[in-house]
């Protein structure tokens, strides 16, 4: 079962590691304290261990199962498990000297008494090596006094004892003079046996052999110097020759983009995981993310010239040189552009980047986070087509249904940019609404049916525009060149119009002449207009005339919608704004004209008189500094009086006609038509108008009278 074994780091220092609750410890012994996950997977991995011992370390620790995490977390290192249980107490970690590794004994630290017992005064942290098999306690100071007294030591054997304990001086206070005084070394050693720093080996003198075959010895516990216990020779000999290996401190460390010099630096005041964000590639081709992390130290050692930083994950790459490291790092590769329509939603591929030094201060750590290059660049319309129908009668004054259907039509194009490939999925994305336009042809055969079934006699005609839809969509990642961070920004912008619609006009002049033939007195009138209505001639004839007289009134209705916003990072600027709106129109137009032909000419005049008025009534949401807000507007479109003259002349000449030679430079079609409009009522301005969204400061009622507060932030 394991108890303990010596570990040495990159940076020269030993560690003992230590499972709790196996042996009682001297109360002077303080275990490293570890809380961050990433500065405590650093430290395990910057340890030298022998094959196997992590896995002998991790089935003999006490707290949560080696195997049941391991099942738990199939893709991680066992370094990962040692880390969680040296943050949660499991495993206990002790920092000891090389001395104390290489000199667990000394022959000045040991005394023999006239009675033929040893005691060896040893360090407590000599303790996490091997536990003597015997040791002698202390209660009070007096009694360890009287024990070095016994052992009669000159002042110099107590004062070589001191200095070979390491143990430090202490101060008292002053004397009755007023001067401070320092403890002398027995008094000094009495303090350590008390306090725990010094343990007392106690070790009875092995018997003489009476004979060859006739023997007793002692039981000691044998010193387990770890994998490290070779390297005791080279250690004393660079110590003797006072030819030590410099210690590197660590005063700056540097993560930075090669590309552009955005970077984040760690010192000591700043000292934590700081975060750089990065765009790049998930390909060599298309360039991965070139990071450069550089250590600044004070009288930099050879390890940490040639291994100055770690990284978790392992990067595609890795260019060691001196006191700095080159990583080349991707992004997670995309696959389904759908996930990556709302770039703020993008989770990055995340490396832990950590100084390595003999002394630093911690964390010295860097998180980078590398995002995928990705573009949106949409701006599609559909238009779900219409349907028409109208009922009107014939020369022969035959009333008949006439249905026709206007066909949906699609443009426009929807851009992906990744990894600089530009990819249109236009086309997948119209598949797409042809399929929803297809399951709306249900809801289209129902008005069909209704706008089939009209009355008898009036001609009427009924229109349904159906959704015309537009979206505009931009969007992108890209590094912030005066800040660490990468930034999405978007602008959107949606529309409907008309989200629905519907015009339905009815021609009540025939109905009129219908009522005028009623009476006996409007008989000869109403002859008079049907004869004119019918016309004489025809098509076929050398010259045709016929009338047309029209009173008609109409409605049309519709349904808009449109919507624009933009931001970063998620976040709506203040130009986001929604105005949905509602507009009816009424008109009442009647309409005297003929049409004709003479021979090759065809003829059409009409004189058209009418009115029209109407009214918009409109929703707005907006954001201010307090929150997202609505409120409505009604607008009044006026009452505006119409009159419009129209000519029209057609030559219809063909190759074999006689008169094609003679009328061949005249034009084939000539058309006029003058508009005159007078405005009886003025309409409403389509603007805000202060009382909309006026915010008197301090006075609450207003703000909640004219801005209707959706969200408040």
């Amino acid at each position: 079962m394991f108890n303990s074994q010596i570990v040495k780091a990159e940076n020269g220092q030993f560690f003992v590691f230590r499972i709790p609750g196996r042996e009682t410890l001297s109360q002077s012994l303080t275990p490293k304290y570890f809380w961050d996950d990433f500065a405590t997977l650093h430290f395990v991995q910057n340890l030298n261990v022998m094959t196997g011992f992590w896995h002998q370390l991790a089935s003999s620790c006490l707290g949560f199962g080696y195997e049941g995490w391991r099942n738990a977390h199939p893709w991680s290192a066992i370094e990962e498990y040692i880390a969680y249980c040296l943050i949660n107490g499991h495993i206990q970690v002790f920092s000891i000297k090389a001395d104390d590794v290489f000199h667990p004994s000394s022959s000045e630290r040991q005394f023999k008494t006239p009675y033929g017992i040893s005691y060896q005064f040893i360090p407590a942290a000599n303790t996490l090596i091997s536990s003597p098999s015997e040791t002698k306690s202390f209660n009070s100071v007096a009694d360890a006094n009287t024990f070095i007294e016994n052992l009669n030591l000159s002042d110099k054997q107590l004062s070589e004892l001191e200095e070979s304990l390491d143990l430090p001086e202490h101060s008292t206070g002053a004397n009755a003079g007023g001067f401070a005084y320092t403890e002398s070394p027995k008094q000094n050693l009495s303090n350590a046996l008390v306090n725990g720093d010094i343990i007392i080996a106690v070790e009875e003198e092995a018997n003489k052999p009476a004979s060859k075959d006739n023997f007793v010895e002692t039981k000691t516990t044998p010193v387990d110097l770890g994998p490290h216990a070779t390297e005791a020779t080279s250690e004393t000999a660079a110590e003797e020759q006072k030819q030590e290996e410099p210690v590197c401190k660590l005063t700056k460390f540097t993560v930075s983009c090669a590309h552009d010099g955005r970077k984040q630096e760690v010192i000591e005041k700043t000292a934590g995981i700081l975060s750089l964000d990065v765009v790049a590639s998930e390909t060599a081709k298309r360039g991965f993310e070139k990071i450069k992390a550089k250590l600044e130290v004070d009288s930099a050692c050879s390890t940490h010239t040639s291994s100055s930083s770690t990284i978790h994950p392992a990067p595609a790459k890795t260019v060691k040189g001196s006191l700095e490291n080159t990583y080349h790092l991707s992004c997670e590769p995309v696959t389904n552009p759908l996930r990556y329509l709302w770039l703020p939603s993008i989770k990055p591929s995340t490396y832990k980047i950590a100084a390595s030094a003999c002394e630093r201060y911690s964390p010295a750590s860097v998180e980078v986070n590398v995002f995928p290059k990705v573009k949106w660049n949409a701006n599609i319309a559909y238009s779900f087509g219409g349907k028409e129908s109208k009922r009107e009668a014939n020369s022969t004054g035959v009333v008949s249904n006439e249905h026709s259907s206007k066909a949906g039509k699609f443009s426009g194009k929807m851009e992906f940019f990744y990894d600089e490939e530009k990819r249109d999925l236009t086309l997948e994305y119209k598949n797409g609404i042809d399929d929803i336009l297809q399951r709306l042809n249900y809801v289209r055969r129902k008005v069909d049916r209704f706008l089939t079934y009209m009355g008898d006699d009036a001609p009427l005609k009924l229109e349904i525009f159906w959704p015309n839809l537009g979206i505009k969509y931009e969007t992108e990642l890209k590094e912030d060149k005066s800040s660490p961070e990468v930034v999405s920004s978007y602008d959107l912008s949606l529309s409907a119009d008309p989200l629905i619609g519907m015009k339905g006009s009815i021609d009540v002049f025939p109905v009129l002449l219908k009522a005028v033939k009623t009476h006996p007195a409007g008989r000869p009138i109403a002859s008079v207009l049907e004869a004119a209505l019918k016309g004489v001639g025809s098509d076929k004839s050398v010259a045709s005339l016929k009338a047309d007289i029209q009173l008609v009134f109409s409605i049309e209705s519709k349904v808009t919608i449109n919507f624009s916003t933009s931001g970063e990072n998620g976040k709506d600027n203040a130009s986001c704004k929604s105005e949905q709106a509602i507009a009816m129109e009424f008109k009442f137009e009647g309409v005297v004209g003929a049409k004709g032909h003479i021979w090759v000419i065809k003829f059409e005049k009409s004189y058209k008189a009418g009115i029209k008025t109407g009214f918009v009534g409109k929703i707005i949401i907006e954001r201010d500094d307090v929150g997202y807000y609505w409120y409505s507007r009604f607008l009044f479109n006026g009452l505006i009086v119409y009159f419009t003259k129209y000519e029209k002349l057609e030559k219809s000449v063909t190759g074999g006609n006689p008169m094609a030679k003679a009328l061949g430079k005249v034009p084939d079609q000539a058309e006029e038509s003058t508009t005159t409009e007078f405005t009886w009522i003025e309409p409403d301005a389509d603007e805000e108008a202060p009382a909309d969204t006026a915010t008197a400061a301090g006075s609450p009622a207003t703000q909640s009278a004219n801005r209707h507060y959706i969200i408040k932030f």
